[in-house]
């Protein structure tokens, strides 16, 4: 995974892999048939620990404004904590067409799970009735991008930055008269942009 995220996918070898492993090329053989496959499974590891932690959000009896703000605090650290991530936001597009079908069938259902709750949300008067996909796109966009930019040494850690999107998201949903309610992780006002 380091030799991808390093080198990138396309610059990478298995023998990068192997050695960076420290095993042999027949070793490696063993568990994977070639570049694409490790690529895959890297996406499905990915998918799978994002998919656990928001079915099991959405599954719970909080209200809708509450779970929506968890879901996206859960994925702002999964992104943030995970180096996998910037090779799944970088590299889709290197698999193979059957690997590309079934993630994209695991990403669209991890959409769903967002515009869920914030359909529920809208049937309990607590979301304004805005379009739920777009809703969901751009929450999740917005969360993926910090791989980009965050910078763990930076004025703002990575829980204050998943709070303060969850005040931009929910500002944005909430039906009239209701307030995000301020997060108990402290102040989220800062920059946490990388200096360059």
């Amino acid at each position: 995974m380091q030799v991808f995220k390093r080198r990138g996918f396309r610059a990478s070898t298995l023998e990068d892999v192997a050695r960076q492993l420290n095993v042999t090329r027949p070793a490696l053989y063993h568990y994977i048939l070639d570049k694409q496959e490790l690529l895959y499974q890297i996406y499905d590891q990915t998918m799978t620990k994002a998919m656990a932690e928001a079915e099991r959000i959405v599954a719970s009896s909080e209200e809708p404004h509450r779970r929506l703000r968890r879901l996206i605090r859960s994925y702002v650290e999964l992104v943030g904590q995970h180096d996998m991530f910037t090779i799944v936001f970088q590299d889709k597009a290197q698999l193979k067409p059957e690997h590309f079908a079934a993630i994209t069938r695991r990403e669209r259902a991890f959409v769903r799970l967002f515009e869920t709750v914030y359909r529920d949300g809208v049937r309990k008067g607590e979301f304004r009735p805005l379009a739920p996909t777009i809703v969901a796109f751009g929450s999740i966009g917005m969360c993926s991008w910090i791989y980009k930019w965050f910078d763990p040494q930076g004025r703002l850690s990575l829980e204050q930055v998943a709070d303060l999107f969850g005040d931009v998201v929910l500002t944005g949903v909430l039906a009239r008269g209701r307030k995000p309610r301020p997060s108990r992780r402290g102040d989220a006002n800062g920059d946490a942009r990388k200096h360059r």
